[in-house]
């Protein structure tokens, strides 16, 4: 039916859901959804990688304390202010191409991260406040230079990584 045209905010939070993140049901939903919560769930295996397409108004997405593996899929990232997925089992840096120009804050805490991509990552993230990347112990190698870009960050916790070198 092309969805629901009222339903701005989706949050199924705390509910026992199980399985695969539900895409195909979400779809049906998804054209006018800004904010999707599927936090403190039993959701597992990776995202679909057309989890995002029809999500073009999506701002706020928390699938935070889930089981959720593998990576963020590509997405084009313009409309996004918020991004929560701590504490699921993550392994790579999601790819933000053309950048993230409206993301604020990031929290990929508690995650198996095992990369950061060392390129203009956080160059097109200029409004970037927070970034949370403790307790990935997999990643090392040089900090991440948040700072060496005119962003906005005022919270940066690498807690629990084995980043070495200089500051």
């Amino acid at each position: 039916d092309g969805g629901r045209p009222g339903l701005r905010s989706l949050v199924i939070a705390n509910s026992q859901l199980t399985g695969s993140v539900p895409s195909e049901e979400l779809f049906k939903l998804a054209p006018y959804i800004s904010h999707l919560d599927l936090s403190g769930n039993q959701l597992d295996g990776t995202i679909p990688t057309d989890f995002f397409d029809k999500l073009g108004q999506l701002r706020n997405l928390s699938i935070s304390r889930n089981q959720i593996s593998g990576a963020l899929p590509d997405y084009k990232w313009d409309n996004v202010e918020v991004v929560d997925a701590n504490s699921n089992s993550l392994l790579v840096w999601p790819s933000i191409n053309g950048g993230a120009p409206n993301l604020i804050s990031i929290n990929l805490a508690y995650n198996k991260l095992i990369d950061i991509p060392e390129d203009k990552t956080f160059a097109g993230m200029p409004k970037l406040a927070m970034l949370d990347l403790s307790y990935n112990p997999s990643l090392t190698g040089p900090l991440p230079n948040v700072f060496a870009y005119d962003s906005s960050i005022t919270y940066f916790d690498a807690t629990g990584c084995a980043f070495d070198g200089p500051f």
